[in-house]
């Protein structure tokens, strides 16, 4: 069930294009979360 309305969305949403680009986004929010949480010398 879970595959058929994974390719739902990607015929409906152009996928790969539009997942790689939410994943960039995810990668880099938890990449900020990290810094500002781990290493406050990193910060802008």
């Amino acid at each position: 069930m879970g595959s058929t309305l994974r390719l739902r969305l990607r015929e409906r949403w152009g996928g790969c294009r539009l997942t790689r680009e939410i994943l960039a986004l995810f990668y880099e929010l938890s990449l900020w979360s990290l810094l500002d949480s781990g290493a406050p010398r990193f910060r802008l």
